[in-house]
């Protein structure tokens, strides 16, 4: 294998201060590891920008994971959050020898994708922490919680192996059928032979995709594009000043008893508001049509995270309301969510729909 030299490498800084990513070719920003520091900013070392951005593509995904409580939390999070699986997973498995592996205490602490990295970055170390893993997720749990993810003696960290080992998919939208021209009604007798096809020409079949591949696009969630989600600054837009005018400026049938929108909880309305309400955080997308009810009915951030792991993690309409009931919300709105997201094709990583 030939090996690469350091300065050409690229480094990934994960969560910074409250949650900043960026990348650079710095090579000071690789600290020397250790068993108690802080785990947070975790660095990954890559080899050029290309996936240096692949890896920025999990910012989102950073700053809720560091919104967490508990360590245990994060490290759920980590594992689970789309990317988690299919970050660098096209890179590790072009070539032998690489893999995701996590150095939590040597001379230098980070993910390096080469056991070769690895073990420079361990040498002369008494009792280095580190570990070779499977996934992209799995080494950030790894980070995080300073080496116990991997330990099969830890039982909290083993429950949750098991329980996502053992969570089937979700089951894969029908096929939908293929969209014909309606016909206009007609008292002539038809003739139930097909149309022939033009002279050398073979009948066009529309092509649908198989149930297996739309089970694994249904099921996958990649970041592999590196694509960024960002959204206006709420009041930028002209519509929303047309909208909602300024408190101060709003006319008295606007001032007094307006409405713009809520602001929700799964158990009910929190507050309200009569002019737009944002908040930028992303979350995980539920589907075009159930992230644009979440956000027109105004729910905050922590029920949109509840409701997508919900729905990411149910397979049946009963399961979903089981989950939601326990949180407070209503059992026919949990199936009118559930409705809606089983009709979706396919659902993308990211919510992106701001339509304030």
């Amino acid at each position: 294998m030939v090996q690469q030299d350091n300065d050409s490498f690229m480094y990934v800084i994960l969560g910074e201060g409250q949650g900043r990513c960026m990348k650079t070719r710095k090579t000071n920003r690789i600290l020397a590891g250790g068993k108690f520091v802080d785990p947070w900013p975790i660095v990954v070392q890559v080899p050029d920008e290309e996936h240096a951005d692949e890896v920025l593509a999990f910012a989102p995904a950073i700053r809720l994971i560091k919104a967490a409580k508990t360590t245990e939390e994060q490290v759920y999070l980590a594992w689970t959050l789309p990317g988690a699986d299919s970050i660098l997973a096209e890179y590790v498995k072009d070539a032998p020898g690489r893999a995701f592996y996590p150095v939590v205490y040597g001379r230098r602490s980070a993910i390096f994708l080469t056991h070769t990295d690895a073990l420079n970055a361990i040498k002369g170390i008494e009792k280095s922490i580190w570990r070779r893993v499977a996934t992209f997720g799995q080494a950030m749990g790894f980070m995080i919680s300073r080496g116990e993810s991997e330990k099969g003696v830890n039982g909290d960290y083993q429950d949750m192996r098991d329980a996502l080992a053992a969570r089937p998919l979700p089951s894969p939208p029908d096929v939908p059928d293929v969209p014909t021209t309606p016909q206009r009604h007609s008292t002539q007798a038809r003739s139930s032979a097909p149309t022939p096809a033009p002279s050398g020409r073979a009948p066009e079949t529309p092509a649908v995709p198989s149930r297996s591949q739309q089970a694994q696009d249904h099921a996958s969630a990649t970041l592999r594009q590196g694509r960024q989600c960002a959204y206006p600054a709420v009041f930028d837009d002209p519509v929303f000043n047309e909208c909602a005018p300024e408190p101060s400026l709003a006319p008295s049938f606007v001032a007094h008893g307006f409405v713009y929108q809520h602001i929700r909880t799964l158990r009910g309305v929190k507050s309200t508001h009569p002019f737009p309400v944002g908040d930028v955080t992303m979350t995980p997308s539920c589907g075009a049509a159930v992230d644009a009810l979440l956000q027109a009915f105004g729910y905050d951030v922590n029920s949109k995270l509840v409701i997508a792991h919900g729905l990411r993690t149910s397979t049946t309409m009963g399961g979903f309301v089981a989950q939601m009931s326990q949180h407070g919300l209503p059992a026919l709105e949990a199936k009118y969510m559930w409705d809606l997201y089983s009709k979706e094709a396919q659902v993308p990583d990211w919510c992106d729909i701001h339509f304030l």
